[in-house]
């Protein structure tokens, strides 16, 4: 790390060039040059996920940062020691300064390369000249595939599973909107209605009028770890190619937040007899006696609109919390804790998570799934993962984070589609 001449006498200016690509996040120290740039999507995005995490001065730090939309941050030493050492912080690298040398104040210039504007070198797993080698594997299945279309705009995709004109698809990226059509591989679209839905799995049939449309054919094995993966485009292209990571698992329970009290009834809400130590609750200020009356805005009438409430989110989320203390009425934000993770942890673990990539709009909580890490968009789930045989095995459900996406294994996808054909009879007649 060198001294400009500038800041010789004054203050030494240190750049922390903050840069995540889609294998993860690095870190640099550099002297400073150059002029501030304006924020981008992403960091933006970034600055408002971490701000209310941090102490007051350093949130009033990055809040003056997001009004003057300025990628620069100036920290005094102790500021800056305290924003490398909090737990929350996303970003690495910091360690590299050395405080020791420091006189002044220190200038962090922070940079997020927009994800999907992102530069693919020709030899990278994800490029053209790679992706294009594989078009022959996913050439059977291209006639059962859609694409899922808002006005111009592809929101997912989707799986021809009954030659009725009949598509399964992603239920939350297009359950609140309007204007929704499926467009085939030769590029005709069709009008479509919403079917019968399975929450959990977070899936729906769209029912169409096309009628030349091939069932897709699914597969039933397991992949090997490692194994590669290939997701196809409704053109027949194909999306990306990723590597099998994670057999079929429940994430029904293993991303759930935890508040960690022990609630019973009361007249005026839900009141607290016990606090897990450590937990989520204790960290967040609340006591035991202290009666729960609001969650998120959400009325709590008794303990199982808390727990419902509660199991409505996953670790790492915010909960806001109004309660009476002593008959006086208070709010406390509650960071929650997962399963085997304190509150810190697990916003930390999802923010990690997260970085590098744009995930689905619901993203966990999935009774079956396997993992991969192909890097998709939120509009490329929805259709199906094959392997290098073209053996379908599965249905992208969702982009999780920056090394993880998740599909639906085959065998599970099947059970499924029939249970929603057969809710979906009285609407075909």
């Amino acid at each position: 790390m060198k001294r400009s001449a500038s800041s010789t006498n004054r203050w030494l200016n240190v750049i922390a060039l903050a840069a995540f690509l889609w294998s993860g996040i690095f870190m640099t120290v550099v002297p400073q040059r150059g002029l501030a740039q304006e924020l981008n999507d992403e960091l933006r995005r970034l600055f408002l996920e971490i701000k209310d995490e941090f102490d007051p001065d350093l949130r009033k730090k990055i809040e003056d940062a997001l009004q003057r939309n300025t990628d620069r941050i100036r920290f005094t030493a102790d500021e800056f020691e305290r924003f490398r050492s909090h737990p929350i912080n996303p970003f690495d690298g910091l360690d590299d300064v050395d405080l020791q040398t420091i006189k002044g104040s220190i200038e962090l210039k922070f940079e997020i390369p927009t994800v999907r504007n992102r530069l693919i070198g020709r030899f990278e797993r994800q490029s053209p000249e790679v992706l294009g080698t594989l078009t022959c594997i996913v050439a059977d299945c291209r006639e059962s595939i859609v694409e899922i279309i808002d006005r111009a705009d592809v929101v997912c995709l989707g799986v021809v599973v009954d030659p009725r004109g009949i598509i399964l698809t992603k239920l939350s990226e297009i359950e609140r909107r309007s204007k929704l059509r499926i467009r085939d591989h030769q590029g005709i679209a069709y009008s479509v209605e919403l079917g019968p839905a399975d929450r959990s799995n977070d899936l729906v049939l769209l029912l169409s009028s096309a009628t030349s449309l091939r069932p897709i054919v699914w597969a039933d094995r397991q992949p090997n770890l490692g194994e590669f993966v290939v997701t196809p485009a409704a053109s027949g292209n194909v999306i990306g190619l990723g590597a099998y990571s994670h057999g079929p698992r429940s994430l029904a329970e293993s991303e759930r937040g935890f508040l960690g009290v022990i609630p019973r009834n009361f007249q005026q809400g839900v009141q607290i007899t016990e606090l897990t130590s450590g937990g989520a609750a204790e960290l967040g200020g609340l006591r035991v006696s202290d009666i729960i009356i609001k969650a998120n805005d959400k009325t709590i009438q008794d303990v199982s609109s808390l727990v419902a409430e509660v199991q409505r989110l996953r670790a790492g989320d915010k909960m806001v919390i109004e309660f009476l203390r002593s008959g006086r009425p208070m709010a406390a934000t509650i960071t929650l804790a997962g399963m085997n993770l304190s509150p810190e942890r697990a916003a930390r673990f999802k923010m990690m998570n997260r970085l590098g990539a744009i995930p689905s709009e619901r993203d966990s909580d999935f009774p079956w799934v396997f993992q991969h890490d192909t890097p998709l968009f939120p509009e490329q789930c929805g259709g199906p993962i094959l392997d290098l045989q073209g053996n379908v095995l599965g249905l992208n459900i969702a982009r999780q984070g920056r090394v993880a996406s998740l599909a639906i294994p085959s065998s599970h996808v099947q059970t499924i589609i029939d249970q929603l054909l057969k809710q979906s009879v009285a609407s075909l007649k």
